[in-house]
């Protein structure tokens, strides 16, 4: 991991989780990529508030990276690289999000748990990947 990609991760780990939160103060799943990709990517992601009534409604996330898809490119597996987007299922329904910080590893919030660094590729989440999305500049 490169050193940036550390400090971010370092900097931000334990960041509580706030439905439909943007902030350092607390987000969602989507507000840490929507501050995160800003903030250290450059990258001027949406903030989809307008698209979901809360941070839990089924497909939420992925409707819209779909309905924007536009903006968005599907990459092939092993192909991430840090900035981009993973989305997961939880519950059969692809509504989680995570930023790769490194091929493999994501940051990523969740109700109950906050901000944490994660395997993607590790057991608990390899079979819940819906995809890999770029953000096109």
């Amino acid at each position: 991991m490169s050193p940036e990609h550390s400090r971010v991760c370092s900097k931000y780990v334990r960041v509580p989780y706030r439905d439909k939160g943007r902030s350092p103060s607390g987000w969602d799943c989507w507000g840490l990529i929507y501050y995160l990709s800003r903030n250290y990517f450059g990258h001027n992601v949406p903030s989809y508030l307008d698209c979901y009534e809360s941070a839990q409604a089924e497909d939420s996330v992925t409707r819209a990276i779909r309905i924007n898809s536009k903006d968005w490119r599907n990459v092939d597996a092993e192909q991430e690289v840090p900035g981009d987007v993973v989305i997961l299922k939880l519950a059969g329904h692809p509504i989680h999000a995570g930023l790769v910080v490194e091929p493999g590893w994501m940051l990523h919030c969740m109700e109950g748990r906050g901000t944490v660094r994660e395997c993607y590729l590790s057991n608990a989440w390899r079979n819940r990947i819906e995809g890999i999305f770029r953000w096109k500049s």
